[in-house]
């Protein structure tokens, strides 16, 4: 029920927030809450890519990419997350997400995203996204047209290319 009123929370505020544009990091803040947490009184694994899909429908609605989604038919669909947890958070903890495009190729759009509390990163992740149309992957550049911004597509970062040879690795061998 909590993830619906922050869902609720988010639409409300990123429909009357501040905007961004599509390269610009969108922080948004947090707290751990009752039903967050699991055995080990810190929040639940399971949570963080709960708040992270938070993270990223915010980012969605700021950049101006849902409007797509009604109006053309869009869906983003996530391919991999790689996560990694520094440091636990405790009940009623507060704590930061920034969630912010680090890199695009021609299909996939690769995001990070940060968790921080009291000056400190507690997990970070890289998740990549594709969008689709029926189905079907749109290109980057359209993506980047649709927004009013120059469709040129840089090259990644060798952290990037690196996750990237590995997913594809993972996927091929299972």
């Amino acid at each position: 029920m909590t993830l619906y009123y922050r869902v609720l929370r988010i639409l409300i505020a990123g429909l009357l927030g501040k905007k961004v544009t599509f390269f610009e990091p969108l922080t948004r803040k947090f707290q751990v809450l009752l039903n967050d947490i699991d055995l080990n009184i810190h929040m639940n694994n399971a949570r963080y890519l709960s708040i992270m899909d938070l993270g990223r429908f915010d980012f969605l609605v700021r950049s101006g990419l849902a409007r797509f989604f009604i109006t053309e038919k869009w869906q983003a669909v996530l391919g991999g997350v790689h996560i990694r947890f520094r440091r636990g958070l405790r009940p009623f903890q507060k704590y930061t997400l920034t969630t912010r495009i680090v890199g695009l190729d021609e299909k996939w759009a690769y995001i990070e995203q940060r968790f921080d509390a009291d000056g400190q990163m507690v997990a970070h992740a890289l998740a990549r996204a594709v969008f689709t149309i029926k189905g079907k992957p749109i290109p980057t550049t359209e993506v980047l047209k649709k927004l009013g911004m120059d469709p040129v597509i840089k090259p990644l970062s060798p952290v990037l290319e690196r996750w990237k040879e590995v997913d594809n690795d993972l996927r091929t061998s299972l």
